[in-house]
């Protein structure tokens, strides 16, 4: 009877990962084996696409200068939405301070964790800025690299809760990188033409670090503002 319990709980939550897992590996086998129509296959919006990513800017990654040119109006607005997030649990769970800070203890880890996570915080740091750097050059962006930067001093603050990140320094380096995200912007607009317009700086040769026009720098931006809002956001939820 134990063992029928067992299984029947396991069924729940093996079952479901285990038939989203073969969905997603079905579609992956149909889009390689099935789906090799090539350029002239695709729909015609997506060819524009394709060959102005290709020709412009000489992106690697198309997805790239959709998501900050042409499709760049919603990407502000993802970050507005952050920002709306962040002063929104900033003020939803704002408390009276009557215990000062020094009187406040949390559970500290193992130093094997503390040692671990001196290992690994330097390699994550990397790790997300090469995400947002190489946006480009291969699958990932600005977004992603910002959490997994962010997730590197999370990390940190987990593992020792005394540890507490500056919120004047927070907010300093939100407010200059998102004024150098909208110098960024703007300078497609005076140099290019019309705003975040990409092209204002030299596309150079696919597969460069430096290629893309403004791209890599404008994702650099992107990153950077992520991550420290993410910060702020645990900030936050820990006073």
């Amino acid at each position: 009877m134990r063992l029928t319990k067992v299984f029947g709980k396991m069924k729940h939550r093996v079952v479901l990962p285990a038939l989203l897992c073969l969905i997603l590996t079905g579609l992956l086998l149909w889009m390689w084996v099935f789906d090799r129509r090539g350029f002239e296959g695709l729909p015609e919006i997506s060819r524009l696409y394709t060959r102005e990513a290709i020709n412009t800017l000489q992106s690697q990654n198309v997805i790239t200068p959709i998501v900050l040119s042409w499709r760049g109006f919603d990407t502000y607005g993802e970050i507005l939405i952050l920002l709306l997030a962040t002063a929104g649990v900033a003020y939803g769970i704002r408390t009276k301070r009557e215990e000062s800070r020094s009187q406040r203890r949390g559970l500290e880890a193992t130093r094997i964790a503390k040692a671990g996570i001196s290992i690994l915080q330097p390699l994550i740091l990397i790790f997300g800025a090469y995400i947002f750097t190489h946006g480009h050059l291969s699958p990932g962006g600005g977004f992603p690299g910002g959490i997994v930067l962010s997730s590197g001093f999370i990390l940190w603050i987990i593992t020792d809760p005394q540890n507490r990140l500056r919120r004047d320094l927070l907010h300093l380096l939100e407010s200059v990188f998102g004024t150098v995200y909208m110098v960024l912007c703007l300078l497609g607009l005076i140099l290019a033409g019309s705003f975040m317009n990409l092209t204002y700086l030299p596309a150079g040769r696919m597969g460069e670090l430096f290629s893309s026009g403004a791209i890599p720098l404008i994702y650099t931006a992107v990153g950077i503002k992520v991550g420290i809002q993410l910060l702020q956001i645990v900030e936050n939820f820990r006073d």
